[in-house]
């Protein structure tokens, strides 16, 4: 199950990407909004194809060592591409004690 999904939508001015902030070692996968089908790649990492109405497998895991902007691209459409901040999770602060 991933720990977060990116979606891909449908707009006038063309096809967008959810922007997203993630911590290193998330699993990210990728929600095909549209009536197109689209591949995502980024370096080795490439999906199947994502057909209208699916999600993307294989999932992409950001590497636990990764920092600053990942930048991922669709190989069947020409300009279409997003990104993915890489951010450290930042801990949440304890409860007070009653």
């Amino acid at each position: 199950m991933p720990d977060f999904s990116i979606r891909i939508l449908a707009t006038h001015e063309g096809v967008k990407f959810d922007p997203l902030s993630a911590p290193p070692s998330s699993c990210i996968t990728w929600d095909n909004t549209t009536g197109n089908t689209h591949q995502i790649t980024y370096q080795t990492f490439s999906t199947e194809p994502i057909l209208a109405g699916m999600s993307s497998r294989p999932g992409y895991v950001i590497d636990g060592s990764a920092t600053g902007t990942i930048t991922y691209f669709c190989t069947l459409h020409e300009n279409e591409s997003g990104t993915i901040d890489v951010e450290q999770a930042v801990p949440m602060p304890p409860e007070p004690a009653d």
